[in-house]
């Protein structure tokens, strides 16, 4: 059964590219959160006449922070203004991201928010997304902290043009571990995170969810990466079904197909192992790879063996004489109950590339029945 949050979406954005024509300076100089500087070498011109140096208000109410005002370029001068958006609700904070119809929907409500609240006109037709955050939620079998093993390889295959790979830890006293709460990598143009969405809402919204969650984000942070993801970064001209390609192409292309690359070059490892193990010791080999196997990921802290029946099935590929079950047998033999290498972390790899599969393939298959996305503005 398919949960109304499980999709791929949008969280917070960055707008800007819109104009604002003109302010009830009494209207804004009245609230306690907005920041208003009128004087100035440069000033913003407004269409009545009317001038400001720079203006911030911090709303977190319909949207987070408004900045405003002029600048100096190596061109000129120049106006700016931008706002970020947030999503989510009292009840169960940013569990369900939004479509894109759904954000064009809040960005008009913000406008007339915007007019009605502050006293700001602003002209809408250019606005322009300068920072996407696009993701999907899900659910997962087991708790996100046991995912560490498959989710640390799936961060190490990524390309190396994403940097550092950082892991966020927090302290279990009761098991006595280091549980992982969050997995980035990234560089100046685009964010790869993947986090356990069940202890965000918690700590965060202290919504308390049944499932196990995990989300896995795509953060576009520059306005030339969001035009190369969909050949513009103007609001009015991106498509849902836009989005919604994008994000799993990019699932794909990081995860996925790396993961298949991988298998295949961990299976010529394992291979070369055996044969090695065997030549050093007949008799204890079995003992001797698993041995060598741990060592190296204690090491390394990436997995040389990601589960046995990667190993097995190695095993299998060069055992001729109809010994395999035997072997198979006295290999399982040398692992306890809770040994590492039978916690299915291969399973766990395949149960998150076929969840974000299906809930693609279920989205796109709605296509042809999603309602006609509204314009900020009069259509062009």
């Amino acid at each position: 059964m398919t949960r109304t949050f499980e999709k791929i979406g949008l969280d917070r954005i960055v707008i800007a590219g819109f104009r604002i024509l003109r302010m009830n300076f009494e209207k804004l100089r009245s609230h306690k959160n907005v920041e208003l500087d009128e004087q100035g070498d440069t000033t913003y011109k407004l269409d009545d006449k009317q001038y400001f140096r720079k203006l911030k208000i911090i709303d977190n109410c319909f949207f987070g922070t408004l900045l405003a005002g002029t600048k100096k370029g190596k061109s000129g001068q120049f106006d700016y203004a931008h706002l970020d958006i947030t999503i989510g609700n009292p009840k169960t904070g940013n569990l369900h991201n939004l479509s894109l119809t759904q954000y064009r929907h809040k960005i008009i409500e913000i406008i007339s928010y915007l007019n009605t609240e502050y006293g700001i006109v602003t002209d809408p037709h250019d606005i322009r997304i300068h920072r996407m955050e696009i993701n999907c939620t899900f659910r997962i079998t087991n708790s996100f902290p046991r995912y560490h093993r498959a989710l640390r390889l799936l961060m190490y295959n990524l390309p190396n043009s994403y940097q550092k790979i950082t892991q966020i830890l927090k302290k279990n006293t009761a098991e006595y571990s280091l549980d992982a709460e969050t997995f980035y990598r990234g560089n100046q143009s685009m964010q790869i995170k993947i986090y356990d969405k069940k202890r965000q809402l918690e700590d965060v919204y202290k919504y308390y969810s049944n499932d196990n969650l995990i989300r896995i984000e795509f953060v576009l942070l520059t306005p030339q990466k969001i035009r190369e993801a969909f050949g513009d970064n103007k609001l009015n001209q991106l498509t849902e079904d836009g989005i919604i390609h994008y994000y799993y192409k990019q699932f794909v292309r990081l995860f996925e197909k790396p993961y298949r690359k991988w298998q295949k070059n961990n299976q010529l490892l394992l291979i070369k192992l055996i044969k090695k193990h065997k030549a050093l010791n007949a008799t204890y080999w079995q003992r001797n790879i698993l041995s060598e196997c741990r060592n190296q990921e204690q090491k390394a802290l990436v997995p040389t063996l990601l589960d046995i029946n990667n190993l097995l099935q190695a095993i299998k590929s060069l055992e001729k004489n109809g010994h395999y079950k035997r072997v198979e047998k006295s290999l399982l033999s040398k692992c306890k109950p809770d040994d590492i290498y039978l916690q299915g972390d291969s399973q766990k790899i395949e149960e998150i590339i076929t969840t974000v599969t299906r809930i693609y393939e279920e989205q796109t298959a709605t296509e042809d029945t999603l309602p006609q996305t509204p314009y900020c503005g009069e259509p062009p």
